[in-house]
């Protein structure tokens, strides 16, 4: 514990997504255990880039390892095509002990075949240089055993949910009998989230009134984003959907509160904590079949599951809880419910911590 660790995260480490919020919390939690931890943020530039920059930024990496003498590197795994180089060297050199924190596998995401192929043999090398690997769910768990060698240590603290404090009370119809009732998606836009899905189903559901609050960055993907802007106003929904980009934690309380529906229709997710948090507001959740939605969500108890990318059954589903109040409410109760039993963060930084403690005294 007299050492100092490393702490290796991709681009912004305050950017508002998953990852983040679990690397910042984690972080807290490190130091307020008295562990004395550098953080260093290495470029995220498109995937071949990164690992081209790798190459240069590597005998930089390995002067300050040496000058610095850290006990321990932790990464977080999205950042390794811009680490690739660097974790060979560390592994040649057995030198130090390496952690990795797997929120997402990136060569999932990747669009054709042969793009998934070569980033899918980097991030297997990557995951096979660390001593431990920590994730965020048995779907993701499960994921990576598929990738590693039978010696590679996997550990699973699921993310905390308590990051809004005290509950808002959501799912609480806030007009009148005509007013629309109100949808709310908490996500960066981006393809994996199945915005564009989601629209194509509001453009479905002509027979029921409803307005989406759409909110999160909405510069991650420009390009993206402006192909759903353009999709909004080519199927009239101007007055439906609303983009309200990045918000403030209290703002993102209100928009919970006033919410009534919970969508996130993802193609994937490592976990998916705004599922976990608008369970604690009370409110019904619409989530996606492929992903580890079934670890926080009980299908047809608070929930209604999709399949990915068909929006005519996301259709029926938001119909579905839309003309149904009653339902509504009871799955609402339910989300209150199960709520209680998820991992809060102090949980999270208990098992991970637990995990690092281990590795270390293994010498």
């Amino acid at each position: 514990m007299r050492d100092k660790w490393l702490f290796i995260v991709p681009g912004d480490p305050e950017r508002l997504t998953g990852g983040s919020i679990y690397n910042l919390r984690l972080l807290d939690y490190l130091r307020a255990r008295g562990v004395r931890v550098d953080v260093l943020s290495v470029p995220d530039p498109p995937y071949f880039l990164a690992l081209l920059a790798g190459v240069f930024l590597t005998p930089w990496l390995l002067a300050r390892l040496a000058r610095e003498r850290y006990g321990l590197i932790i990464q977080d795994n999205w950042a390794h095509p811009s680490l690739a180089a660097f974790n060979l060297a560390c592994r040649a050199a057995r030198r130090v002990r390496m952690v990795r924190i797997v929120h997402q596998l990136r060569w999932v995401e990747r669009g054709n075949r042969i793009s998934k192929a070569v980033a899918h043999r980097f991030e297997r090398a990557s995951l096979n240089s660390s001593h431990l690997v920590v994730t965020v769910s048995d779907f993701m768990r499960g994921r990576i055993e598929s990738m590693v060698k039978g010696g590679t240590k996997i550990r699973v603290a699921p993310p905390g949910c308590d990051r809004q404090g005290e509950a808002p009370s959501g799912g609480v119809r806030q007009g009148g009998p005509d007013s629309p009732v109100r949808l709310l998606f908490v996500g960066s836009c981006t393809r994996r989230k199945g915005l564009h899905n989601l629209i194509d189903a509001l453009a479905e559901l002509t027979d029921v009134r409803v307005a989406l609050d759409v909110v999160g960055d909405c510069a991650f993907d420009p390009a993206y984003y402006r192909l759903l802007r353009r999709s909004v106003s080519e199927k009239g929904l101007e007055g439906v959907v609303s983009f309200h980009g990045r918000v403030s934690d209290d703002l993102l309380k209100r928009f919970y509160c006033d919410a009534e529906i919970f969508i996130l229709p993802s193609s994937y997710e490592g976990f998916g904590i705004v599922c976990a948090e608008a369970m604690r507001a009370g409110l019904p959740v619409i989530a996606s079949t492929n992903g580890p939605a079934r670890e926080i969500v009980r299908e047809n108890e608070n929930a209604l599951l999709a399949p990915p990318d068909d929006a005519r059954a996301l259709a029926g589903m938001i119909r579905e809880l839309a003309i149904d109040p009653r339902l509504r409410a009871r799955f609402g109760r339910r989300s209150r419910e199960l709520s209680k039993r998820l991992p809060t963060w102090q949980s999270t930084g208990d098992a991970v911590y637990r995990s690092l403690l281990a590795l270390l005294e293994k010498g």
